[in-house]
């Protein structure tokens, strides 16, 4: 029955709510879950496309890769990719990734092939707004940094070891710069306000 399926993707939802990130909220305390990221992602992605890229952006598709960019956490958790950011890491990641990406096709794929597909096409990054959600998805773990003064980042790393994580991260994403020129400043502006919270 398909009320059955909807029972279960809303299941799946709510334990997606359920992973906890390394980020932390406002307070330094409290984990940010993998919904809160989810709705910040989807709420700042749109509200800076509908501003800047109006016109070169879908904004009802960069909706939706915002919405399922984690899903895969549901049953891959979550990477601290501050901490685990080698090749090797990446990898483990990606192998985790596809394994949970093909288990929601197998659990959901014949009532609502719209997830894994959108899955799919986000983790392509072979459209802009899959790219765009990408950049704006980098930001987010800093602005909970500023927001609490650097507090889970000081655990992992120490400020020399941060500011290179930035500069590395920077140039491997410099890429998008001639895209999304007014996102990679903000991106830019993040990180240096991000390093001057620690």
């Amino acid at each position: 029955l398909i009320s059955d399926k909807i029972l279960e993707l809303a299941d799946l939802s709510l334990n997606f709510s359920k992973i906890n990130r390394v980020t932390l909220h406002q307070d330094g305390k409290r984990p940010e879950s993998d919904t809160d990221h989810t709705f910040m992602l989807s709420l700042l992605a749109c509200s800076f496309a509908n501003t800047f890229y109006k016109d070169k952006l879908d904004i009802g598709l960069v909706s939706q890769f915002a919405t399922v960019h984690d899903l895969v956490e549901v049953y891959a958790g979550d990477t601290d990719t501050l901490v685990y950011n080698g090749e090797n890491a990446k990898k483990i990641k990606e192998e985790k990734e596809l394994e949970s990406v093909q288990r929601i096709k197998k659990e959901f794929g014949l009532e609502f092939p719209w997830i894994h597909e959108t899955i799919e096409k986000y983790e392509s990054q072979y459209t802009k707004e899959a790219r765009f959600i990408k950049i704006i998805d980098k930001i987010l773990p800093k602005i909970t940094g500023i927001f609490n003064n650097g507090i889970a980042i000081k655990r992992r790393k120490n400020k020399e070891e941060y500011r290179r994580f930035l500069e590395d991260q920077i140039n491997s994403y410099k890429k998008y710069n001639e895209e999304f020129p007014e996102l990679f400043l903000v991106f830019n502006e993040i990180n240096k306000r991000s390093l001057d919270a620690f």
